[in-house]
């Protein structure tokens, strides 16, 4: 599965192609301002650069790509558009080029590319996919190659324009709701965008409104350093007076190093894993090893969170699989070996779902490894084939420290982590 969703939605119940959506949308002004956002995309890469291999992730139909070969015509090309509609229509707009290529998954992307580009995709993902994407962009991306990412600024004056334009055509629609049109005008877009599915695998946001593309900016930058921002479509203009927002990267030789342990965390929890996330991921770029990365988790998020006493992974033992075996962690001693199905860690990897326990001592079985655990939580942990490869666990001394907002994030934290070892 990648991390792209579509970037037009799949189902708005139109038999419109994705080039009636935008290049030969109707409307005048739409039509030149997605026009534009492909020839600003270009003007990102210095002229002079020279280019063999580029990928347009989540390319569509391929008109980027396109524009791209005419500019480089002695470039390798390829296209990741994991919709097939979509890319059967990127192959034949790109039939001309023999040196093009359309693939639909990105383990199919060849490494050591010159520039990539992502435009009209980041603000459709959920964070799993969206840290997904970054990690696949990072993958194929050579040291001192460009990352071009294109989004919609949904902030600030352009949310408003936007949001009443959007109002005046659907005022039922998610996006057409005044509250959160003004929300995300004062800077706090809401977190409720719906989330939907293209066929079984693709997860997406089908609405823009609620995107915030500073935060994808602090994620990028977290791994590849700082990162040029130009608005579009005129780039003399303030960004938060722009419709679109370009971020381009270079590629660094070493990982960017973007943790340092401190003290000035933000206060509300859903923030702080954020937060918290977007370095684990800076400072795991590149790193395969399954044991350095449970090592890495466990000693950042025991910084993060001073109410957990026990942070850690139970491992299922390749000898014995239907046991646990203690792995990296932070704390107090940890017991050697659980169970399947004994004890909260025993059970999670059991039922492989999720335990948020508030009070273990009325948890039947529940094993006390250290007698100052009042509550827990425990979150399997899949590896690329589905298999359960291990459990997150963590303790507290509090009762009821863990809810929803610590599932969620855990869940995103070890998908985005683990799923491709």
């Amino acid at each position: 599965m990648s991390g792209y969703a579509p970037s037009v939605c799949a189902n708005s119940g139109t038999d419109l192609s994705y080039a009636d959506l935008t290049w030969e949308d109707p409307n005048p002004v739409k039509r030149w301002l997605q026009r534009r956002r492909v020839a600003d995309a270009l003007s990102q890469v210095p002229a002079g650069t020279t280019v063999s291999l580029f990928i347009d992730y989540g390319g569509g139909d391929g008109f980027l790509a396109a524009r791209a070969l005419e500019r480089w015509p002695q470039a390798r090309a390829i296209v990741f558009e994991p919709y097939l509609e979509f890319a059967e229509a990127a192959r034949r707009r790109l039939a001309p080029w023999p040196g093009a290529t359309v693939v639909a998954r990105a383990r199919d992307l060849p490494t050591g590319a010159d520039v990539v580009f992502c435009t009209e995709v980041f603000e459709h993902l959920p964070e799993a996919e969206s840290d997904q994407a970054i990690r696949e962009i990072d993958r194929v991306l050579k040291v001192g190659g460009l990352m071009i990412v294109g989004v919609p600024v949904e902030i600030g004056l352009p949310a408003l324009v936007k949001g009443l334009f959007r109002r005046a055509r659907r005022p039922d629609a998610y996006d057409g709701d005044l509250s959160r049109i003004w929300k995300a005008a004062l800077g706090r877009p809401a977190a409720d965008r719906p989330l939907e599915r293209m066929g079984e695998m693709l997860r997406y946001h089908s609405f823009h409104l609620g995107f915030d593309f500073r935060r994808l900016r602090a994620r990028l930058e977290a791994r590849s350093g700082v990162a040029r921002l130009v608005g579009s479509p005129f780039a003399a203009a303030p960004v938060l007076l722009s419709s679109e927002a370009y971020m381009t990267l270079t590629k660094p030789e070493v990982p960017h190093m973007a943790h340092v342990a401190r003290d000035d965390r933000p206060t509300d929890k859903a923030e702080r894993y954020r937060e918290v996330i977007d370095e684990i991921q800076a400072v795991l770029a590149g790193e395969h090893n399954r044991i350095a990365r449970m090592a890495t988790v466990a000693s950042m998020l025991a910084d993060a969170f001073p109410a957990f006493i026990w942070t850690g992974f139970y491992l299922v033992d390749e000898n014995r699989p239907d046991e646990l075996v203690v792995g990296p962690y932070q704390g107090k001693l940890g017991c050697l070996r659980i169970a399947f199905g004994r004890g909260v860690c025993g059970t999670a990897a059991q039922t492989r779902q999720t335990q948020v326990i508030e009070d273990v001592h009325a948890f039947a079985g529940h094993i006390a490894c250290d007698s100052r655990s009042r509550s827990e939580i425990v979150v399997p942990v899949l590896g690329a084939d589905a298999q359960l490869i291990a459990v997150l666990d963590i303790d507290s001394a509090d009762h009821a420290t863990f809810d929803a907002v610590d599932a969620q994030s855990l869940e995103r934290l070890v998908q985005a982590v683990f799923q491709d070892l």
